[in-house]
């Protein structure tokens, strides 16, 4: 899809010790990763201090990522079809993460607030009554408005979000840890 969209990209599998010469040589100024945490972060510690704009995914959202890439982190962009509600003030996602992280000993990562509005779905069925799997699963196939921790999202009559860009989110590395970002920041 990428090659699609950006007929000068290229994909190549390299060594994240090279990634800063290969970059250079062949004159990008961004680099979007594909794999994981620990070798994203080895990645970032050449990239960044080059000047390479590094985007990943989902998975660099581990932590691995930032403790493996220190301060060579700052700067880098994940996308994520997941949100955070780490700088959210409203009560109840406060009591998920304070509830979260004490359970688990870390703060909510990646689709933990996806997976917590999932479970309640579920829940409310249950609670409507509905005791067999079937019953559920059609409750649960007629809901068109979802609210859950980060806001309210409104669905199709066959399920699929209406406004389905509105759930890819960018996220930046700043002060050592994951933020919200905007678009045009890439």
């Amino acid at each position: 899809m990428l090659a699609e969209r950006l007929p000068k990209a290229t994909a190549e599998t390299i060594d994240p010790a090279t990634a800063a010469g290969v970059s250079a040589h062949a004159g990008c100024t961004t680099v979007i990763w594909a794999g994981g945490p620990d070798a994203g972060a080895a990645a970032a510690r050449v990239l960044r201090p080059a000047g390479v704009t590094f985007i990943g995914a989902d998975r660099l959202l581990d932590p691995d990522f930032l403790s493996g890439a220190g301060s060579e982190a700052e700067g880098s962009f994940a996308l994520c079809a997941c949100s955070t509600v780490s700088a959210s003030t409203d009560l109840a996602a406060r009591r998920f993460i304070q509830d979260y992280q004490s359970q688990h000993g870390v703060a909510p990562g990646a689709y933990a607030v996806e997976a917590w509005d999932a479970a309640h779905l579920i829940l409310r069925a249950l609670a409507e009554g509905e005791t067999t799997r079937s019953q559920v699963a059609r409750t649960i196939q007629g809901v068109t408005e979802v609210r859950g921790l980060e806001g309210t999202h409104e669905l199709g009559a066959d399920g699929e979000p209406l406004e389905p860009r509105a759930l890819l989110r960018l996220y930046v590395v700043r002060g050592g840890r994951w933020t919200p970002a905007d678009w045009d920041e890439v």
